[in-house]
């Protein structure tokens, strides 16, 4: 019974995840956050928790440090634990936050740059997406590795503000919720004449749909979709490591940089609010900071 009454919480938590268009890896983290309390509370008053009370998440707190879980593994089962509090106050369960951003530890950052795919390993994640001969997908990875954009831009990107003569495109509400001009590659504006032209309008919605990228669903191509595509697409390409729409754009800025961009026109192209942002990926790589490390 208790087994069967905790599969059902984590089950209607993640059909609310899903609804709210969650990232696949956000799903994951949150429902094993999720059901790792709930494995300690039902170890502790032998039966399933309905709410959070602040007393329990203090004493989870507690047993998570005395198991010495790293900070950012405890920021994740504390960022887990608060979405399922939102879901509980949602779901009219619960009437009060309990969990707050002071329940996060300080995590130092690394200094190494925020990019960890190479570009040997992003351009085998493109062709196979080209030779999975899907010209909608292929020209969205080409637009996110060669624009820096972010995933909710390009998806709420419409066709009245691509100006491909003059090889660029309008971003409306970008980051920071500023517009923006971003300049387009000949390869990248290639790509967009080329799904536009051919590939496009065989979607069920085409002539309804004011989106540059949709399905034959939905009028606009969804987050989850995408992110079930890279994950794809990463396994096909034989990937150590999944490959994300965030990843596209962290390997654009580091490219970007090391093609000879200047800092402040990465900064204009990505719309970085804050230039330390950009001067991130001035940072050597993890895997470069270590082959230096061992000359010493």
């Amino acid at each position: 019974m208790k087994h069967n009454l905790s599969e059902d919480i984590l089950c209607l938590f993640k059909q609310h995840l899903i609804s709210n268009e969650k990232s696949p890896n956000t799903i994951s983290s949150y429902l094993s956050s999720v059901k790792a309390f709930i494995g300690w509370f039902q170890d502790r008053f032998q039966k399933v928790p309905k709410q959070l009370f602040v007393e329990n998440v203090a004493d989870y707190k507690v047993f998570l440090q005395q198991r010495g879980v790293a900070p950012s593994t405890f920021n994740s089962h504390m960022a887990g634990l608060r979405s399922w509090n939102e879901y509980l106050i949602q779901t009219g369960k619960q009437d009060r936050f309990v969990i707050q951003k002071e329940d996060w530890k300080k995590v130092q950052h690394g200094y190494a740059s925020p990019a960890v795919h190479s570009e040997a390993d992003v351009q085998r994640f493109i062709q196979t997406v080209l030779e999975s001969k899907n010209k909608r997908d292929y020209a969205l990875v080409n637009l996110l590795a060669y624009t820096g954009l972010q995933i909710s831009e390009a998806l709420s990107l419409v066709i009245q503000d691509l100006y491909l003569e003059s090889q660029e495109l309008l971003v409306r509400d970008g980051k920071g919720n500023k517009s923006r001009t971003v300049f387009l590659s000949d390869k990248v504006v290639r790509l967009l004449r080329d799904y536009l032209k051919q590939e496009r309008s065989k979607y069920r919605l085409a002539e309804v749909s004011p989106y540059v990228f949709l399905s034959n669903r939905s009028q606009q191509l969804s987050r989850i979709t995408v992110f079930k595509s890279f994950s794809k697409y990463s396994k096909l390409a034989d990937m150590e490591l999944t490959i994300s729409p965030h990843d596209l754009r962290h390997f654009f800025c580091s490219n970007a940089l090391e093609k000879g961009l200047n800092v402040h026109e990465v900064a204009s192209i990505a719309g970085h609010s804050n230039i330390h942002t950009t001067l991130l990926y001035t940072n050597p790589s993890r895997k470069a900071m270590l082959a230096k490390l061992n000359l010493l």
